[in-house]
């Protein structure tokens, strides 16, 4: 089904690495420079540790090789063994409010853009466009990378980055080449390394900004992002624990 919906974009979200036959969903606001900069270094471009580049190539489909693949091609291989597939999703409440906090949601009321007061984020949170969200830095996450649909072997997630993708790449026997260093100010720390703790300021920003109507208002409008965590990641905000669903 949802290949037929949206047969002229499938696959185009992913970033590639034909030599090592792994797709990764590339989902803003999910530590996205750093996962492009990762697959640059994976496909051999000296130029990965530069942050502007690395979007920069992302932007001009520089920086894997679905471009050059049919629809029907980036189809077969989403769903072949050969490849691994892998995910990093994050909460979606807390998803929503760093892209409004960053001033990421094109389409947002221009009576509101650059406010980051708690009025604003009320009028934000309360009017969406019809249709719903197109701006990728809060589009929907089980639409953009077909979760449930594409037979993932990794899932991540935001809060346990740095363990995850450590995990990851040490599964795909790839750490030692593409993680283990390389990276940091220096190019000699881990992958990741720096990647920061931010649960303490992500539950006191929630805390903030969100009442239980607002809430449910997010819940409703990602039900879908929602499936992937535990029935009691409920406001106030708990402990999230993400779902096994692949």
């Amino acid at each position: 089904k949802y290949a037929q919906m949206r047969t002229d974009r499938w696959g185009v979200h992913f970033l590639i690495s034909e030599k090592h036959k792994v797709f990764f969903c590339d989902v803003e606001k999910i530590a996205c420079t750093q996962w492009r900069m990762l697959f640059l270094r994976m496909n051999g471009d000296t130029k990965y540790h530069q942050e502007m580049y690395a979007h920069k190539k992302v932007r001009n489909h520089g920086i894997a090789s679905h471009v050059q693949l049919s629809v029907e091609d980036r189809r077969n291989k989403l769903f072949s063994r050969k490849y691994a597939k892998a995910v990093v999703t994050r909460e979606p409440h807390s998803r929503f409010l760093s892209a409004f906090l960053d001033g990421k949601i094109d389409g947002i009321l221009h009576s509101i853009a650059g406010n980051r007061s708690v009025e604003a984020f009320t009028v934000a949170v309360s009017h969406v466009p019809p249709g719903g969200w197109k701006d990728p830095h809060v589009f929907s996450q089980w639409d953009h990378c077909a979760l449930g649909v594409v037979p993932y072997d990794f899932v991540g997630e935001f809060r346990t980055m740095k363990k995850d993708s450590r995990a990851m790449l040490t599964e795909l026997g790839l750490w030692d080449d593409y993680g283990r260093t390389g990276w940091g100010h220096n190019r000699s720390d881990e992958f990741f390394v720096d990647f920061p703790d931010t649960s303490r300021d992500d539950e006191r920003l929630r805390k903030y900004y969100f009442n239980q109507q607002l809430w449910d208002t997010i819940s409703k409008q990602y039900a879908d992002d929602m499936r992937l965590y535990a029935a009691h990641v409920q406001y106030p905000y708990a402990e999230n624990v993400i779902k096994q669903f692949v």
